[in-house]
């Protein structure tokens, strides 16, 4: 008896466990691409103080049923300084915990223009008391974004806008 309830017990933890994960938004995102698949994405910061620019390259490693792996490499500037940082890997998993996803306080459709290139986008804005960010995403790019705007409020307000200006589908 004693073991049927340890059993059931652990049984329905497992059940409970299942329940509360959902499939990962940022992973559905790579996960249409195959490996080698890649996106540059510019950002540059405009504040009341300085102006810094970083080049980010998403490059999707592995694919599998459970995550994701991507390589990041980034590129800092700050005035006529240019350093690279030691590339590092990502891992994405397909499924999160339900509660890990932010509800987003606005989301919308909307047509805009990236480099020349119009493309229709899902945008979603997550608010807090520090500020907001808004994120475009579309099929098509790996990973979906190809534009983000943060906006920090404040002294010294600052908005950084990030575009995607480089993205391959490997074959």
């Amino acid at each position: 008896m004693i073991r049927m309830l340890a059993l059931g017990g652990i049984l329905s933890a497992c059940a409970w466990t299942a329940q509360e994960t959902v499939e990962n938004p940022e992973y559905k995102a790579w996960a249409s691409f195959k490996p080698g698949s890649y996106v540059t994405l510019n950002d540059v910061q405009d504040s009341t103080s300085i102006a810094l620019g970083t080049e980010t390259t998403l490059s999707l490693l592995d694919l599998n049923a459970d995550r994701a792996l991507l390589e990041v490499k980034t590129r800092t500037s700050f005035d006529a300084d240019i350093e690279d940082l030691p590339p590092r890997e990502r891992e994405i998993p397909a499924f999160v915990p339900r509660g890990q996803l932010k509800t987003p306080s606005k989301d919308g459709i909307e047509e805009i223009s990236v480099r020349g290139r119009k493309f229709l986008c899902h945008w979603v804005e997550e608010e807090n008391e520090k500020g907001r960010i808004r994120t475009w995403n579309t099929v098509g790019v790996p990973g979906g974004v190809v534009r983000r705007m943060i906006t920090l409020e404040g002294p010294g307000r600052t908005v950084t806008v990030q575009e995607a200006t480089l993205w391959k589908s490997a074959p």
